[in-house]
């Protein structure tokens, strides 16, 4: 245990004269320039990995957006064909209900026609 004690002191007293050295270096321009081209080198790295992390987000946002939209779509495509056919359905039942219209229709022209045939050359319907 001792042998530790002596070592953290010796590793203080290391950090101690670093300390002074760097101060001193620091006052030094050609240094002091280096020492800050490190720093912005490292704020630069980190500024870059966190935009590479926003573009790398953006792009799984981008990504999930065109998915909800694609499902957006296809759903919609699929209410589109329904609302399609149930149109298709109620232009047939309408299709269906004016040829009856217009069956009934003739059938009633024919024995009006009939019927004023009749009236014209005097003919009496059989009692």
């Amino acid at each position: 245990m001792k042998q530790s004690i002596e070592k953290l002191g010796v590793g203080t007293a290391t950090a101690k004269r670093m300390d002074s050295i760097v101060r001193v270096a620091q006052c030094k321009y050609h240094f002091a320039s280096i020492y800050e081209l490190h720093k912005t080198n490292q704020i630069l790295v980190a500024g870059f990995t966190n935009l590479a992390d926003a573009l790398r987000e953006m792009t799984w946002t981008i990504n999930d957006s065109i998915a909800d939209l694609t499902t957006s779509v296809g759903e919609t495509g699929l209410m589109l064909n329904k609302s399609m056919s149930m149109i298709q359905s109620q232009i047939g039942h309408i299709a269906d209900d004016f040829t009856k219209e217009v069956s009934e229709r003739e059938k009633r022209e024919n024995k009006a026609l009939e019927m004023l045939d009749n009236i014209q050359r005097n003919r009496r319907p059989p009692l």
